[in-house]
């Protein structure tokens, strides 16, 4: 049902963590989108109410510098893992391999994990892909030491994973399509100076902008521009750090690097080029000239720059429109981007929803 649903990122998290609370119970979560070619965390999608202030103490003390590296985000998306329970004793940490854990003495596990002010309770750590590209990570924990995940928790987490994965990819996809043209386009590199307490010490124009369009839920800089910072410490400056993030005009890169002066980051926020938009499935019937209008409509245009594009009049656009709302049965563009996206994309979905059942 979830992957069905039709709904955008935000609203789809929160359905997601409260069927997965339901199943196993926590006590706190929170949910990121993961920039597929870094593997670094590029946006907050949703936590609990009672999580800003241990997420943000995470973000900047304990993220990317765990002594125990099988608990690392990046780590997990990168070993192919869905879902693992870390916590304070190593035999406890259900759904890892032996060699995952062997590098660390279970003595020495058992202390990181504390001197890393880990919720004494466990935390599950679950990696959501669309086919093998990291989507998503969650953290979802508990505080009461005598109720600690346990195998089955895992297990649970473990055979949703595709599906949420897939559905999260899905209702990114649909929301860039629904948004695209919606907002004011941005297409001048913004430029930031941040101090390591997160304070913005320069913004151009572009930049404010920019900030406002990557913002999370919540006060504060975004998560991408947090995490690019948390990832350029790590390194000791020595390179950039970079996460795209989508949004309503794409995917946009977010780069942190030394700025020469102490503490402080430069921050470089600007657009990548826009996804490709998923073809017109042949079985809606429509003629080229329908196919052709819907995919412009399908990158935000609206009917004056799709009659441009086209090389005919709006009076026709909007005759190829009417058209191809009788044979979807639909009644509005809104409609026809939806159902581009849901049978162009969803069938995948349906596919792992069916293999769950």
């Amino acid at each position: 049902d979830l992957a069905l649903a039709g709904l955008l990122p935000k609203r789809l998290t929160i359905q997601i963590a409260d069927t997965l609370q339901d199943a196993i119970g926590w006590d706190g979560y929170r949910m990121f989108g993961l920039d597929e070619r870094t593997l670094l965390v590029n946006g907050l999608l949703g936590a609990s109410e009672n999580d800003a202030e241990a997420r943000l103490e995470w973000l900047r003390e304990v993220y990317l510098a765990m002594p125990t590296p099988y608990a690392e985000l990046p780590e997990l998306a990168r070993s192919g893992m869905r879902s693992v329970a870390f916590q304070e004793r190593q035999d406890e940490c259900w759904g890892y391999s032996p060699t995952q854990l062997a590098p660390v003495d279970p003595h020495d596990h058992y202390r990181h994990y504390h001197e890393g002010r880990s919720p004494v309770g466990g935390t599950i750590l679950a990696i959501f892909r669309d086919q093998t590209q990291p989507v998503a990570a969650m953290q979802a924990y508990r505080r009461d030491p005598h109720r600690q995940f346990r195998a089955t928790d895992v297990s649970f987490v473990r055979q949703m994973s595709p599906v949420i994965g897939r559905a999260l990819a899905t209702a990114t996809a649909r929301e860039q399509a629904l948004l695209a043209g919606s907002v004011e386009s941005t297409t001048a590199s913004g430029i930031l100076l941040v101090g390591e307490a997160g304070d913005v010490r320069f913004a151009t124009p572009a930049g404010e902008r920019w900030l406002d369009l990557i913002g999370d839920a919540g006060d504060g800089l975004p998560m991408s521009v947090l995490a690019t910072m948390t990832a350029l410490k790590r390194t000791g400056s020595e390179r950039a750090a970079a996460v795209t993030v989508p949004t309503a005009h794409g995917r946009v890169r977010v780069e942190a690097s030394a700025s020469g002066q102490p503490g402080v980051a430069a921050i470089v926020i600007a657009a990548e080029a826009p996804p490709p938009v998923p073809e017109v499935p042949a079985s809606w019937g429509l003629t080229p000239q329908e196919r052709a209008v819907v995919t412009h409509l399908a990158t935000g245009k609206g009917n004056a720059r799709i009659a441009d594009a086209m090389f005919i009049g709006e009076h026709t656009v909007e005759w190829h429109l009417r058209s191809v709302y009788d044979k979807l049965g639909v009644r509005s563009r809104q409609e026809v981007i939806s159902a581009l996206f849901r049978q162009a994309l969803l069938p995948g979905i349906e596919r792992d929803v069916l293999g769950q059942a």
